[in-house]
């Protein structure tokens, strides 16, 4: 067989028909999770039956039921509070409950106690003695250098040196005394 002929046979196969015996894979089928979440301090049931409430309230009562849109006009229409008058806004609940818990475990390891001593004063001493170091170390070898170029007669070396020692202080100073925090 030649080249030809293998080309044409393979093309050939793309279009033949499946067989009888090999049905096609199920369809996939896409939608979203189903997500249960837990519910912290359910709602008080009222001891009256559905039927018996009003339109409003009947549509709380399935949540995974179907959504009507006169149910949210009349919902979104009837004065007062959504979900209701009675209970007191800062009631307390399982979340509070397990915030104070975790405060007070936190008071008992003395996670509260904030002290400030030595915090303030030595720091800033620091950053003067590490300033002042900084700017007559770089300061002084730079000088040096522009002597050595003057009394050699390199008047480019010497305006060089001159200019990054101005350079040299004015970022020495803006970098440790503006920019870093105390």
């Amino acid at each position: 067989m030649n080249r030809r002929a293998l080309y044409l046979s393979a093309q050939n196969q793309q279009f033949r028909a499946m067989p009888e015996g090999s049905g096609d894979p199920p369809p996939k089928r896409y939608g979203f999770k189903v997500r249960d979440f837990e519910r912290a301090n359910e709602p008080r049931r009222d001891a009256a039956s559905p039927e018996s409430r009003a339109p409003a309230e009947r549509s709380t009562e399935d949540p995974a039921g179907p959504i009507d849109v006169y149910q949210l006009h009349a919902d979104a229409s009837t004065p007062g509070p959504v979900l209701g008058h009675e209970a007191p806004v800062d009631r307390p609940n399982q979340i509070h409950i397990m915030l104070r818990e975790n405060a007070a475990i936190d008071a008992a390891a003395g996670m509260d106690e904030v002290s400030l001593e030595g915090t303030s004063r030595p720091r800033r001493l620091r950053r003067w003695r590490d300033y002042l170091l900084l700017l007559v170390g770089g300061d002084t070898l730079l000088a040096v250098l522009a002597t050595h170029a003057h009394r050699a007669g390199d008047i480019f070396l010497f305006a060089s040196t001159i200019g990054g020692l101005g350079a040299y202080t004015a970022g020495v100073t803006w970098v440790v005394l503006f920019l870093m925090d105390y």
